[in-house]
C-alpha cells in the first residue's frame, strides 16, 4: 500500500489508469474509496491519484489540529512525489475546499480545476447542520440512524425510494473496516469551519468548471454562482438528476463533464 510521510502526516494515496494525472479529493467523512463509482470509467482516459485527507480512511496524522491548508500542502507533496510538474484536480464538497487551497497556495501544481458540490465558505445553515450532527455523534447517537439522517442530505429522492437500500447502505458505512471515527469527524469538521476563501479565489489561475447538482441541499446554485464570480476563468454547469453527491446520483454525468472540460483542447 503506497504511503507518503509528509509534514505531520503519513499520507495514504492509490494511483489508476493512464493517461493526463487528475488528482480527485474526497470530502468530509469520506476518503479515495468514495470515488469508487467513477473509477474505473476516468481511469480509462486518466491517471488517477486518490488520496486519503488526513482525519479520513488510511491518512494518520499527529498534528493536533487540522486545517484545509494543511491538507492542500498534502496534495501538493503528492503530486510532486509522483513525479508531476502539474496535474489536473478535482475536490467535492470539502474537497472543493481543499482544491480552492491548493489552486491558491500551489498555483504552479494546478492544470485545470474542476469544483464539485462545494462553495468559498460554509453557510450559516450547514454550519449549524454538520455541528449538530457533530453533536449527535458524540452523544452516542445510534450510528446507524445517524448515516440514514446524513443521507438525507446527500442523496437525490430516489435512492430512498427503496427503504431496505439505504439501510443495506448504512449498514455498509459502519462496517467499512476505515470508517472515520467521533474525534476524526470532529477535527475534520473544525477545519471546514475555519476556512473562507472568498478573498483569495482571484488569484486562482486555472480553468475552473464548477459543477452544480441539480438537487444540491447543502450548496445552491448560489455557492456555484459565487465561485464562477470570483475566478477569472471559470464556469459553471449544472449536473441533472443529481443531489449533493453527484459522482454517486449520477456517475455517468459526473464523468461525462469531467472529460468533456479536462481532456479539450
Amino acid at each position: 500500500m503506497p504511503y507518503l510521510k509528509t509534514s505531520g502526516a503519513r499520507l495514504y494515496y492509490e494511483c489508476h489508469g493512464h493517461g493526463p494525472a487528475l488528482m480527485l479529493i474526497a470530502g468530509i467523512a469520506s476518503d479515495s474509496q468514495s470515488w469508487l463509482p467513477v473509477v474505473e470509467t476516468l481511469a480509462r482516459h486518466f491517471t488517477l491519484i486518490l488520496p486519503d485527507n488526513r482525519g479520513a480512511g488510511r491518512t494518520s496524522t499527529e498534528a493536533p489540529e487540522l486545517s484545509i491548508s494543511g491538507m492542500a500542502d498534502d496534495c501538493a507533496a503528492l503530486i510532486a512525489h509522483l513525479g508531476h510538474e502539474r496535474v489536473h484536480v478535482a475536490g467535492h464538497s470539502m474537497g472543493g475546499a481543499i482544491a480552492q487551497s491548493l489552486a491558491i497556495r500551489h498555483q504552479h501544481r494546478v492544470n485545470r480545476l474542476v469544483l464539485a458540490a462545494t462553495g468559498p465558505v460554509l453557510s450559516m445553515r450547514n454550519r449549524i447542520l454538520f455541528q449538530d450532527l457533530d453533536s449527535l455523534r458524540q452523544s452516542g447517537v445510534d450510528m446507524l440512524l445517524w448515516y440514514k439522517m446524513l443521507f438525507q442530505w446527500l442523496f437525490k429522492p430516489a435512492f430512498f425510494e427503496d427503504p431496505r437500500a439505504v439501510n443495506g447502505a448504512a449498514e455498509q458505512a459502519l462496517a467499512y473496516a476505515y470508517a472515520q471515527d467521533h474525534d476524526q469527524f470532529s477535527r475534520q469538521l473544525a477545519a471546514a469551519l475555519a476556512v473562507d476563501h472568498s478573498e483569495a479565489l482571484g488569484t486562482i489561475q486555472s480553468p475552473t468548471l464548477i459543477l452544480a447538482p441539480q438537487l444540491d441541499l447543502l450548496f445552491h446554485m448560489e455557492d456555484a454562482q459565487a465561485l464562477c464570480a470570483a475566478i477569472a476563468d471559470a464556469r459553471v454547469q449544472v449536473i441533472e438528476d443529481a443531489a449533493h453527491s453527484l459522482h454517486w446520483d449520477n456517475p455517468q454525468a459526473f464523468c461525462t463533464a469531467l472529460q468533456g472540460f479536462l481532456l479539450k483542447d
